[in-house]
C-alpha cells in the first residue's frame, strides 16, 4: 500500500484499486438537524448508544422536533445565532476539548469549511437520497413528486467545496412512490411521505452505527463511490418546494403525477388547479382528497345511455379525449376529472381559494357543471 495523502478524517490509503479511510477513534459526536428526519435518525442512533457523549444542535427559533426529542432523553441541545454559523462558537464535550464527530441530518444550513474543520475527523452528511442523485433540501418530495420506484440515503464525508458532495461512505435503498399507487383505498395520504422519510432515517442511523464500530475496532472504511462527478443531465437536483409546486393542470399533468404532488406536499400545501364555473367565472380550487382512478367498474366510456343516467351526470365527455372536462359520480359522491394521457382523477371533497369552508362533489357540481363537453378544469 502507498500513503496517497493525509486528510483531516485520518489517513487514506490506496491500493491498487481500493481506496480506504482510516479515522481515530470515535466517542462523541454533534449532531446538527432539526426536523422529523433527524429526530427518527436521533431515536435509532440511541437504541445502540454508539457515542459516549452526544449534543444536538438546532437553527435558530422556535423548538424543532429534533430538539424536543433530544431535550426529552436528556441530550444538552444548542441553537446557532441567528447570524449563522460564520462566527459560531462550537459547543464542546464534557471533557472541555472538541467532539470527535460532526454529523449533519436535515439541518438546512451550509456548513463553512472552519466548523467542517473543527472536528478531528470531519463531518458526516445524512442525507435522504442515492447521491449524487438529488442534491438539495427536498430529496424525500422530490423523490415522491418524482414517482421514483426507488428511493434512498447517503452517509458522505462533507467537504468544503460543495454542497452534498464528497466521498460516499454508506448508500442504501428501498422501494419507492409505486408501492403506494397500488392500495389506495387503504392508506392515508401522508403516509407515503412519513414511511419513506422515517424508513431512510433509521437505515441511515444505523449504516453510522455500523461505520462507528469499523473505525473504533481500526477497521478502514472502503467508500461506496469516491466524491462522483456531478452531472446534471443524469443528477438532477432537488424541486424547490412552495407553493407553486402544489399547481396542476390536468391538461398537462398525469392523474398519478397530480397525486405524487398530493403525497409530497402532505401537511404543506394541498394540490390545486384552475376552476371555470357555470358563469364563466375562473377560480382556484384545492382538491382536498385527489386519488388517481379508473372509470367506475360497468361504466362504458362509449355508451351515451349509462353516461348519462342518473347514475353517471354529464358523462358525454367521456367520448372526447380532451383533459379538464368531468362528471358527478352519484354512487361514490365525487367528480372524476380526465387528465393527460387519459388517465383520470377522482376528488370528493374541493375548497375555493380564500374560502375556509369545504365543498362536496355534489355541492361543486351544483355550479352548473351538468353541461357537457365543457372544460371546467385547467
Amino acid at each position: 500500500m502507498v500513503v496517497e495523502k493525509e486528510t483531516l478524517q485520518g489517513l487514506t490509503l490506496s491500493c491498487k484499486h481500493q481506496v480506504f479511510i482510516f479515522m481515530k477513534g470515535i466517542r462523541s459526536a454533534l449532531l446538527l438537524g432539526s426536523c422529523e428526519f433527524s429526530q427518527s435518525y436521533l431515536r435509532t442512533l440511541l437504541l445502540s448508544s454508539p457515542f459516549e457523549e452526544m449534543h444536538v444542535v438546532t437553527p435558530p427559533g422556535p423548538v424543532f422536533p429534533l430538539s424536543s426529542f433530544a431535550q426529552k432523553e436528556k441530550i444538552p441541545v444548542h441553537q446557532i445565532p441567528d447570524a449563522g454559523l460564520k462566527d459560531w462558537i462550537i459547543p464542546t464535550p464534557s471533557n472541555g476539548r472538541v467532539f470527535d464527530l460532526g454529523i449533519v441530518a436535515s439541518f438546512g444550513y451550509y456548513i463553512p469549511k472552519s466548523v467542517q474543520e473543527a472536528f478531528p475527523n470531519g463531518m458526516f452528511n445524512i442525507h435522504p437520497s442515492l447521491l449524487p442523485k438529488y442534491r438539495g433540501s427536498s430529496p424525500i418530495e422530490t423523490s415522491i413528486l418524482s414517482g421514483d420506484t426507488c428511493v434512498g440515503a447517503s452517509i458522505i464525508l462533507m467537504n468544503t467545496k460543495e454542497i452534498d458532495a464528497g466521498d460516499i461512505l454508506k448508500q442504501v435503498s428501498i422501494v419507492g412512490i409505486s408501492i403506494y399507487l397500488s392500495d389506495l383505498q387503504t392508506r392515508s395520504a401522508d403516509e407515503p411521505l412519513e414511511t419513506t422519510r422515517n424508513r431512510l432515517a433509521t437505515l441511515s442511523a444505523q449504516l453510522t452505527i455500523e461505520l462507528i464500530k469499523d473505525v473504533n475496532c481500526g477497521a478502514g472504511i472502503k467508500p461506496v463511490s469516491q466524491a462522483p462527478i456531478y452531472d446534471p443531465e443524469m443528477h438532477p437536483k432537488c424541486y424547490k418546494i412552495g407553493h407553486e409546486t402544489s399547481i396542476f393542470s390536468p391538461l398537462q399533468h398525469t392523474a398519478n403525477q397530480i397525486y405524487w404532488r398530493r403525497l409530497a406536499l402532505t401537511n404543506r400545501y394541498t394540490v390545486e388547479c384552475k376552476f371555470l364555473t357555470a358563469n364563466g367565472t375562473k377560480l382556484k380550487l384545492k382538491l382536498m382528497d385527489a386519488t388517481p382512478g379508473h372509470v367506475p367498474m360497468g361504466i362504458d366510456p362509449f355508451d351515451w345511455t349509462a353516461l348519462t343516467s342518473n347514475e353517471y351526470m354529464g358523462v358525454s365527455i367521456l367520448e372526447s379525449s380532451t383533459p379538464g372536462v368531468a362528471f358527478f359520480d352519484k354512487k361514490q359522491r365525487r367528480i372524476w376529472i380526465k387528465c393527460k394521457a387519459d388517465t383520470w382523477i377522482t376528488c370528493g371533497c374541493f375548497r375555493i381559494e380564500n374560502k375556509s369552508v369545504d365543498l362536496s362533489a355534489s355541492q361543486l357540481w351544483g355550479y352548473g357543471m351538468a353541461n357537457v363537453d365543457k372544460i371546467y378544469f385547467f
